[in-house]
């Protein structure tokens, strides 16, 4: 009894360094192939209540498309079966659910080598090494789903935050756009030339940056859905920032923008053209903000 507790212990320690299912069931297998002669493979509830093996590596097809009748009954019933059980008893395998507080995680299959029957206490030291197993099992998934809350909520709140400054992004040059061309109807502006030609301006420069809004939405898009592909290549950063104060020129305005690259700079590989929407970007919103 002192031995098997002794040993229990020593499980518990090993979780102690354990991070993640994977790192949980990479100990769980080397302890029962130290302590229980025996290798194993665990079957854990994925979404949808769904059993996946994790460690696909050490995953024995044969033995498990062959018993994954034996796998599911087990995570369903909560009960044991397979070897020295009365449920199919002739099976290649001892399957233990794995209980843990809550509910049950999963399935662990066991394959002993020798298939004479155990002692009581090697059952019942058995039954607490999978329970160990088991709780700790339970406590990553319940972590994992807490990041997933955490994750979401956050991602939700980033969402709406984006939203409302888009909104407000492509409301000012709509506004403009709809307040120049509105007076532009006006008689008496019609035939002012001047203040035609600066609301005529005013409507440009509103389109261009409501198309330069549109266009960095629509990168945001193929980059989230993956379909945005980078061609990249040798470029030198002089020819990549002369090109984008170029695009900048009417948006400067009386903002004085310097800048110095290193003569020794190499070629950098990277997508000129969307580098050069970043730059763009940063100094667009400087001149704007600042």
């Amino acid at each position: 009894r002192e031995v098997i507790i002794s040993n229990l212990y020593e499980l518990s320690n090993l979780f102690e360094d354990a991070r993640g299912i994977d790192d949980i069931v990479k100990v769980a297998h080397n302890y029962i192939r130290i302590y229980l002669g025996m290798e194993s493979e665990f079957f854990i509830s994925g979404d949808g209540g769904c059993l996946q093996n994790i460690d696909k590596d050490r995953e024995n097809p044969e033995l498990s498309g062959k018993n994954k009748g034996i796998i599911d009954w087990v995570f369903r019933n909560g009960k044991p079966a397979g070897l020295f059980t009365d449920t199919l008893p002739k099976a290649d395998a001892l399957f233990l659910p794995m209980r843990a507080q809550s509910h049950i995680v999963g399935v662990a299959v066991l394959l002993p080598e020798d298939r004479s029957s155990f002692p009581l206490e090697r059952e019942d030291f058995i039954q607490n090494v999978i329970s160990q197993i088991s709780v700790r099992v339970e406590r990553e998934l319940l972590s994992a789903a807490s990041r997933q809350l955490m994750l979401t909520a956050e991602s939700e709140r980033l969402h709406k935050t984006l939203l409302n400054t888009i909104s407000h992004e492509l409301r000012t040059p709509i506004t403009a756009i709809t307040g120049a061309s509105t007076s532009l109807l006006d008689e008496k502006i019609k035939n002012n030339p001047v203040i035609r030609d600066e609301l005529m301006i005013g409507i440009k420069k509103a389109g261009e940056r409501l198309n330069h809004l549109v266009d960095n939405l629509l990168d945001m898009s193929r980059l989230e859905s993956g379909h945005l592909s980078l061609k990249r290549a040798h470029h030198d950063v002089n020819d990549l920032i002369s090109v984008s104060m170029r695009r900048l020129r009417d948006d400067v305005g009386t903002h004085a923008i310097h800048y110095s690259v290193a003569d020794d700079l190499p070629l950098v590989r990277i997508d000129f053209s969307l580098m050069e929407r970043v730059i763009v970007n940063l100094l667009y919103n400087a001149i704007l903000y600042t």
